[in-house]
């Protein structure tokens, strides 16, 4: 079904004056008729935003055009939802004093970026003069990925700490609000594609729900009660 078309607002204004000179059965002279158009053009401001309203309600039906507080209320119908932004979770090797304790919940670390992380597991450090600690970035978003190897300085000075941490491994990689776009087009696909129990297009959909797939495939040639899965990440 094709989106109806609005008329404009002289169509409109021109129709009714065209409908009271028929339903009155005469022209109007002059003066009645400047009249009839000052009504005309009142009543065809008000239809034109009844006709607005209706195919805003329209548009709300279909992912394609819908607001995004309507959209995602079409996705939680086909169980997707917006991904919201979390925060980086790293391991470090945090350096010392043989025997004394890293202090989880209140030492700080920053990096070269200006991103501060917390230590929100600590430990004793070992005869290698450091232990391995779990750090949270303290701003949610992309800004607080990390790569191994970096090295992260100590906020506050602590005696027994050298002020030094270096990036071992993610845990959690750090992630934005997904955007409206993004939300969009996994909202159209899901409502193209629904899962049906097992079918081809069940595989596919459940490979892309796996975290960096964008483009998941079964394989036609499966083994008896297996189901081989290809997918681009």
């Amino acid at each position: 079904m094709a989106m109806p078309t609005i008329p404009t607002v002289a169509e409109i204004k021109a129709r009714i004056v065209a409908d009271i000179e028929t339903e009155i059965g005469q022209t109007t002279p002059s003066l009645p008729k400047s009249w009839n158009s000052v009504i005309a053009g009142a009543c065809a401001g008000v239809i034109v935003l009844l006709y607005q309203a209706a195919l805003w309600v329209y548009r709300q039906i279909f992912p394609e055009t819908a607001d995004y507080a309507a959209l995602v209320l079409l996705g939680k119908l086909v169980q997707i939802y917006p991904a919201r932004s979390n925060q980086a979770v790293i391991t470090a090797n945090v350096y010392g004093t043989i025997g004394e304790s890293v202090v989880s919940g209140t030492t700080l670390f920053k990096s070269d970026t200006g991103t501060i992380y917390l230590v929100t597991t600590g430990g004793v450090i070992g005869a290698g003069g450091y232990v391995e600690c779990t750090l949270t970035a303290q701003t949610f978003g992309d800004i607080g990925n990390i790569e191994d190897g970096a090295e992260l300085r100590i906020v506050t000075p602590d005696v027994v700490l050298a002020g030094v941490a270096i990036v071992t491994g993610t845990t959690t990689e750090g992630a934005d609000n997904e955007t409206e776009a993004s939300f969009r087009a996994r909202v159209i696909a899901r409502y193209k594609k629904r899962f049906t129990g097992g079918s081809p297009a069940d595989y596919e959909l459940w490979g892309l729900e796996a975290p960096h797939f964008i483009w998941v495939s079964p394989y036609a040639g499966n083994e008896p009660g297996t189901v081989w899965i290809y997918g681009e990440v």
